[in-house]
């Protein structure tokens, strides 16, 4: 991840503001950052999604391709991530940890979209065992403000929840296959579409979401947890420095389920503002 230097006075100011649950910049512990989205910004894709969350700026595409299915899953269709860090967004991405990064990136989307009913996979089966859809889901880490999984998996719901898919009609087997496809368009079969709520612990026991660049290089640690539409946990990973007590794990997966419910509020209304934009 990309770190940042402070000073011990600076990081004094911080953590003592999230103690007094008032941070420096006047959020609360469990408040993220004004975010913007955009959608349909790239013409070729099947669906596109531009989130900004502070200082960080992703951009997701989905483009949909028939391909093979997956031999040991014959009858579905499949899902493959990618993820680039621009090298403009951070001078540690002109080296490798930005490919590193990336790929760490679409390692922790791919984890949380296995969950069970977040992508009807079987919808995405045009001939059991030979064709399927393949969505490919490209992410684009342009500006890097802390908080960037967050912010990548936003993208990902909103692109995914406008993704349109040809209807296909499939005759025949073998070398005889043939697949014809509709100019008629219909919405992917998705739900409880995961998110990612980062929680962080800065100081001794106080749990925030959405740090910034300042306070991400005073924390602990931080746990990444993937919450669906139901509140149910689709996978968390802990990283950073340090441990973490089973008590406060718990509160921190009990504050991302809390704080998840406002964070889909927030994104559907704006996904509803920007598609009625772009029709109009």
């Amino acid at each position: 991840m990309a770190s940042l230097l402070l000073s011990d006075d600076q990081r004094d100011y911080i953590v003592h503001g999230v103690r007094e649950d008032f941070r420096n910049d006047g959020r609360s512990c469990k408040d993220y950052r004004n975010f913007e989205l955009l959608t349909g910004l790239i013409t070729n894709a099947n669906a596109s999604a531009r989130v900004k969350l502070g200082g960080t700026d992703i951009l997701v595409g989905v483009k949909a391709e028939l391909g093979e299915p997956d031999p040991a899953r014959p009858n579905e269709g499949r899902l493959h991530f990618q993820v680039e860090c621009s090298a403009l967004a951070s001078p540690e991405f002109q080296r490798r940890s930005g490919e590193e990064l990336g790929g760490y990136l679409a390692q922790l989307m791919s984890r949380a979209y296995q969950h069970d009913g977040c992508v009807d996979l079987s919808a995405l089966c045009v001939s059991p065992g030979q064709r399927c859809w393949v969505l490919h889901i490209d992410g684009l880490v342009t500006e890097w403000g802390g908080n960037v999984i967050d912010c990548l998996s936003f993208a990902v719901r909103a692109a995914l929840q406008q993704t349109k898919l040809p209807r296909v009609v499939a005759s025949g087997e073998g070398d005889e296959l043939e697949i014809e496809v509709s100019q008629e368009m219909s919405l992917l079969e998705k739900k409880n579409l995961p998110i990612y709520i980062t929680v962080s612990q800065v100081g001794d026991s106080c749990l925030v979401v959405d740090t910034s660049l300042e306070e991400g290089a005073c924390a602990g640690c931080r746990v990444m947890v993937a919450v669906n539409d139901d509140k149910h946990l689709c996978g968390f990973v802990k990283e950073g420095r340090g441990g973490i007590s089973a008590a406060l794990l718990n509160d921190a997966l009990l504050l991302a389920q809390d704080v998840s419910s406002d964070v889909r509020l927030t994104l559907g209304s704006m996904l509803d503002t920007s598609v009625n934009m772009d029709v109009t």
